[in-house]
């Protein structure tokens, strides 16, 4: 097993980061990582593709106008998203995907030292759409990872 997240189920005992969880990661799978070839460009390259459709699934779709000044050809206000692409933001490393910030306050998982290997560890993670969209992110490129970085023969 290359990596086992828990710590799901939301806490009732404090309000602030109750949704947060972890995700151990094993000496594999750094080896995995190392293999797949992916790096930083790869990151950005998938969020650049696949931000919008990840953030709207989450319920991150709202729409905010700038100002009245800023009109579309139809003398519309423009209308733009509120969450755009530099509201996900992931670092890779030699662990992987080592950072995953989203919209929220200062929401989010980063690396540090577990029993058996590293952890990706919670930040301010209060809701259960700030949950689905960590776990998005962070299964996308364990999933590449797995698919690049393991030996099939």
């Amino acid at each position: 097993m290359y990596y086992t997240i828990f710590g799901l189920c939301p806490r009732d005992d404090i309000t602030l980061g109750a949704h947060g969880f972890m995700i151990a990661l094993s000496p594999e799978f750094k080896e995995a990582a190392a293999r797949s070839g992916i790096g930083q460009e790869r990151v950005d390259e998938d969020l650049d593709a696949l931000h919008r459709k990840w953030l709207d699934a989450c319920g991150y779709d709202s729409l905010w106008t700038p100002d009245d000044f800023d009109l579309d050809e139809s003398g519309n206000p423009k209308t733009e998203y509120l969450y755009g692409r530099d509201a996900i933001l992931a670092k890779w490393g030699e662990w992987g995907v080592e950072h995953i910030s989203i919209p929220g306050n200062a929401c989010g998982l980063d690396i540090d030292r577990g029993i058996d290997g590293m952890t990706l560890a919670p930040h301010n993670v209060d809701s259960w759409k700030q949950k689905n969209l960590l776990l998005i992110v962070f299964t996308h490129f364990a999933y590449l990872i797995e698919l690049l970085g393991t030996d099939r023969r």
